[in-house]
């Protein structure tokens, strides 16, 4: 956790350093506050994407043109017109055998409105790009335009209660707010005073121009993340305040240990690898601000090591308006994300979708389920005995006339098929599920049996549904130690297993 926490902390921090840390970056973050606060404005853009993918050691190559029209109003309602060619697409898929609707058209319009709350997506898009193989379930929807909820339902369609909505928007109030604006820029005047990022804005006249590459970002990365911890100290109330106000506090000692744990070697060390994953990775923008009117070009080439590279290039204009006037669709489906989601999937992918996946580690390292994964079953995790107690190094038994599993590691632990009885050492136990066969595979509840075996189990369900399960009998400090060592080894095969791809396409 405190890795994550520090990580954030530090990233979060260097991205608000490019507008906030200079006198150049200042007048640019002025100027775009200053746009932020129109009543209202009109929007126009062109954008290409040039895509190079490898894949099987052949270069697949695409490019996605796109036009862009709209207005909004202030800074929660805005309406916007798409137009995408997908001619490149699919020229690509008839090189490669890539399967796309027989009757992809070749340039398709969507329509889309949104607030706060949600998001409005014309029909017509889906129906042009899926045509006769769209699913009946879009084919049998009558409204015109389809909505979903905008960051307030949950993947299961669950809304948030009434008094959490009113504190979200509290909390977007006071984002909005002069004095949300002043804490910011006065706690990073405080985090990054003595940062100087080696890429500045550029200014001439109106226009402001910034132009980094990787080699560029990933060294201002480590400067900011160095000074943000030194000078942590004189930051940490006023931080700790904010962060409350926003509604996710956190405890100082909390914030404490993981500043504490940053060290520069170790750091500096993960962002050169970044930089050789993303080597050849840059960006460039050109702004210029006139009085009523905002004009902003933007080139971005991503490089992403023996895996792909897109180029992105983007222009777009601004002009403020007084008067604008959206009016949202009438004739619209409500649907939640999960009733979006199901829309574009069959019963069988539905059903894999809404199933959790459950990664087991026993001391840092992955369990390799062989044909049955572990399931949930009235809320307790059961897992194929067999795998889970080879990989904890326990001699196994069955014996199939009586339907008994046998574990011994130093302590003897039985488990009958079907029953929530167990014996441990002779000790008769009461379970919370029964041991039972799934697939021809024997389940057997994880916590009970690794707890009876010694270990200690630690649940995360943060990301769900992925659920992350770590089984050991050593100490945390250990542990630790242990996940990083893989995820390095892990590191290192994909790097190798990419450089293979690359060699063999040459």
């Amino acid at each position: 956790m405190k890795k994550k926490i520090i990580s954030v902390l530090l990233i979060t921090t260097m991205m608000f350093s490019l507008v906030a840390c200079t006198p150049n970056m200042a007048s640019y973050n002025k100027e775009a506050q200053r746009v932020a606060q129109w009543e209202g404005q009109s929007m126009k853009a062109t954008a290409n994407v040039d895509v190079e993918v490898l894949n099987e050691g052949e270069t697949v190559k695409f490019s996605i043109p796109m036009e862009l029209s709209g207005k909004a109003k202030g800074q929660d309602l805005v309406e916007m017109d798409m137009k995408m060619s997908l001619v490149s697409m699919k020229e690509m898929a008839k090189t490669t055998g890539e399967e796309i609707p027989v009757s992809m058209p070749d340039s398709v319009d969507m329509k889309i409105f949104a607030t706060q709350e949600k998001a409005y997506i014309e029909k017509k898009f889906f129906m042009d790009m899926m045509g006769e193989d769209a699913p009946e379930n879009l084919k049998n929807i009558k409204e015109d335009y389809i909505s979903i909820p905008a960051g307030m339902a949950s993947l299961n369609g669950v809304e948030i209660p009434a008094e959490d909505k009113a504190q979200i928007e509290a909390m977007t109030n006071y984002i909005k707010s002069k004095e949300f604006e002043s804490s910011v820029l006065s706690l990073l005047d405080a985090t990054l005073k003595g940062f100087k990022p080696s890429v500045d804005m550029k200014v001439s006249g109106n226009t402001f121009t910034y132009e980094a590459g990787i080699d560029d970002l990933v060294k201002d990365l480590n400067l900011a993340a160095e000074t943000v911890v030194k000078n942590y100290s004189n930051v940490e109330t006023p931080l700790v305040e904010l962060l409350n106000k926003l509604g996710a506090p956190i405890e100082k000692e909390m914030l404490q240990e993981a500043v504490k744990s940053y060290n520069k070697g170790s750091f500096e060390e993960t962002t050169k690898e970044m930089k050789e994953f993303l080597k050849g990775s840059n960006i460039k923008m050109v702004s210029t601000f006139e009085k009523d009117s905002y004009k902003q070009d933007m080139e971005l080439n991503l490089n992403i090591s023996s895996m792909m590279k897109m180029n992105m290039v983007v222009k777009s204009e601004s002009k403020k308006e007084n008067n604008v006037n959206i009016v949202l669709p009438k004739s619209v489906k409500d649907l939640t994300m999960q009733e979006y989601i199901e829309l574009f999937m069959d019963a069988s992918m539905v059903n894999k979708f809404n199933e959790p996946m459950i990664f087991v580690n026993v001391n840092g390292e992955e369990v390799e389920f062989t044909d049955q994964e572990p399931i949930i079953k009235e809320d307790r995790t059961l897992v194929p005995f067999r795998d889970l107690f080879e990989k904890m190094g326990t001699k196994v038994e069955w014996d199939e006339k009586t339907k008994t599993v046998t574990a011994d590691n130093g302590i003897n632990v039985q488990l009958t098929i079907g029953s929530d009885i167990a014996k441990v050492d002779g000790k008769e136990v009461k379970m919370d599920v029964p041991a039972e066969i799934v697939n021809g595979r024997t389940m057997i509840p994880l916590r009970f049996v690794s707890e009876n075996l010694g270990y200690t189990i630690d649940f995360n369900n943060e990301n769900y549904p992925i659920y992350e399960i770590e089984v050991y009998n050593i100490s945390k400090e250990e542990l630790d130690k242990k996940r990083d060592e893989e995820l390095k080894a892990f590191e290192e095969l994909f790097k190798g297993e990419a450089e293979e791809k690359v060699e063999e396409a040459a």
